[in-house]
Parts: structure tokens; sequence; C-alpha cells
């Protein structure tokens, strides 16, 4: 079973070379339909080998956006607090 640890460098997704983009872009290669496969390749430390890893995804629903609805004490006055913890391929969707 291969593993990823702290430090191991990606250096593509499915044979495209992902040394030079964006944290965004490198997750958007990875996302796909659920059970479907995805090759990486893995250099394990600064010096250690380079593996090819095949991993199957899974699906992984995480909304980004927290709200909530209030009522002053009164009763007469609503508002509310919309959170955005991160702005993520899912949140570019909703």
């Amino acid at each position: 079973m291969m593993m990823l640890f702290l430090g191991d460098e990606l250096l593509s997704v499915n044979g495209v070379d992902v040394k030079q983009k964006s944290a965004f872009d490198v997750s958007t290669l990875l996302q796909g339909p659920k059970e479907t496969c995805v090759t990486i390749e893995v250099k394990h430390g600064k010096y250690g080998p380079i593996q090819s890893i095949k991993v199957q995804r899974q699906l992984v629903a995480r909304t980004p956006v927290f709200y909530r609805l209030d009522k002053m004490d009164n009763g007469d006055i609503s508002f509310g607090y919309v959170q955005i913890k991160e702005l993520n391929a899912w949140q570019k969707e909703t």
C-alpha cells in the first residue's frame, strides 16, 4: 500500500505536470466522478524515490459556507451571518 507523507511533492496528476500549478488548479485536476481513479506521481521527500500511485476518488461534500439567521431581542428585526472559510472548487459551483 502506497502512502503519502509530510514533505512529499506532488509531481503530476493523470500525466499533467503540476509542479508550477496553483493548489486550486491541482485540486481541480484531482476531482472527478465518485469511484473513478486518478493517477498521481509523487516524490517522497527531497531525495526520495518517485512513485506512481493510483487512487480511487471518493465523494467529499464539504461546503465552505456557514450561515445563521437571528432576530433581535424584540423580534422585530432579523439579521444574518455568512462565513466563508475558504474559496475552493465546491464554492465556485454554488
